[in-house]
């Protein structure tokens, strides 16, 4: 889980939506809910080294858009994909020209 701290939320909705463009995917970010939303923080003070989380899991498009998205409390969240706009954008962004399928330079 990404750990909960000043500006992580920031930093969690940056590097996902980082990944999805890099890769010209579409990302399911899977965040474990916080536990201050949820009403469980007696389950942390018991164990302080559990893992918390932030929550806010999001759906996040190959061009880098946050599609949907989810706050810091359980739910379900259910988006449509389509593999023609992953085609569309790796027509446009052209991050995978680049690569090398060879060690030979």
């Amino acid at each position: 889980s990404w750990g909960a701290g000043p500006g992580k939320r920031e930093q969690w909705e940056l590097l996902i939506r980082a990944r999805a463009l890099d890769a010209t995917v579409w990302l399911a970010a899977v965040g474990q809910a916080d536990p201050a939303a949820t009403g469980t923080l007696e389950a942390e003070a018991a164990d302080p080294t559990a893992p918390t989380g932030i929550g806010h899991s999001a759906v996040v498009g190959p061009d880098g858009t946050v599609r949907q998205r989810l706050g810091a409390t359980p739910g379900l969240l259910v988006a449509e994909i389509s593999s023609d706009e992953v085609t569309a954008v790796r027509r446009k962004v052209s991050v995978l020209a680049n690569r090398r399928l060879s060690r030979n330079v």
